[in-house]
């Protein structure tokens, strides 16, 4: 209505109040802003004043006997209120009004009507278990990319990470197993950590070979021990035993081809094995993982140089 209204009293009413009119529609208009500056307040302060300079035509013509309005002395101090509280459309009802309705009315549909209120507060709960996952994926999506070279470029070299306690880690700490195996490679640090206690303790290897089908465990850690570890004197050998773990979470440094922020992964490595007569075994579970072996070859050639 307010749309047409001055179109229909234009060339109908006396000029002032065709301009008391459009103060007062101004004035309602401005206030509606979710958002305001100096110069919007200003407007609107001038089109309270023109309402107020030409209202008295409505009492000169005989249409209104007075303007003592509780709603009319209210707008006085509209301005104000917005300059201290912010705009208004926070400071109404509406908001409240809209939550009874999630609050109470879905609740309540909800529920089977019986003993309801229980009912709802477990409703709502399950609704806040969902709704704070969601939230927190929307905050990731807007967060700025990681950039760890142009960071190293800014920062000093006293704050680069010297150790992998300066590394951020989504594990707590009491979970992380004291001998944290670390590759550097460049100015980047990926972090490997398992949990304290091993799933399976002491196991031989001929179990690695069957269980797990590691055929080539004991000949692939000897190549692993002398390329990293070349001073060591003590080889493994077939009568040693192992402690399995069945994951490991990695720490992934930001890449294009994987993500723009660091994340953890999990990998599991978990035999098949019997959960009793009455539950089906469990299969195998694996895990598959590409390794870049040269990682400046591979930002060149933009593929994997290696697996």
């Amino acid at each position: 209505m307010q749309k047409v209204y001055l179109g229909v009293l234009a060339g109908a009413v006396h000029t002032e109040v065709l301009a008391a009119a459009r103060g007062l529609l101004d004035f309602i208009y401005y206030a509606q802003y979710k958002s305001h500056t100096t110069e919007t307040l200003n407007h609107m302060q001038e089109a309270l004043d023109l309402f107020h300079a030409n209202k008295d035509a409505f009492i000169d013509l005989n249409i209104h006997e007075h303007f003592n309005i509780p709603k009319l002395h209210s707008m006085l101090h509209y301005i104000l209120s917005i300059q201290k509280l912010s705009s208004i459309d926070g400071l109404n009802s509406e908001g409240p009004e809209r939550l009874h309705i999630d609050y109470a009315k879905k609740g309540y549909q909800a529920s089977n009507k019986n003993d309801y209120m229980i009912q709802m507060a477990k409703w709502l709960q399950c609704q806040e278990s969902i709704d704070l996952p969601t939230a927190y994926l929307q905050w990731c999506d807007n967060l700025v990319p990681y950039d760890e070279e142009g960071e190293s470029e800014d920062n000093d070299a006293d704050d680069a990470p010297n150790s992998a306690d300066d590394v951020d880690s989504d594990i707590e700490v009491d979970h992380i197993n004291e001998d944290q195996v670390t590759a550097i490679k460049g100015s980047k640090l990926t972090l490997y950590c398992i949990v304290k206690t091993p799933a399976f303790s002491s196991v031989p290897l001929h179990h690695l070979e069957q269980a797990y089908g590691a055929s080539q465990f004991l000949p692939a850690l000897k190549v692993f021990l002398q390329e990293n570890i070349p001073t060591r004197t003590l080889q493994p050998n077939k009568y040693d035993c192992y402690n399995l773990y069945n994951a490991v979470y990695i720490t992934l440094p930001s890449e294009p081809h994987i993500s723009y922020r660091k994340c953890q992964k999990t990998l599991h490595a978990t035999a098949g094995h019997s959960n009793g007569p009455r539950k089906p075994p469990s299969p195998a579970q694996f895990d598959t993982v590409l390794l870049i072996e040269d990682l400046d070859l591979h930002h060149n050639s933009g593929g994997l140089s290696g697996a």
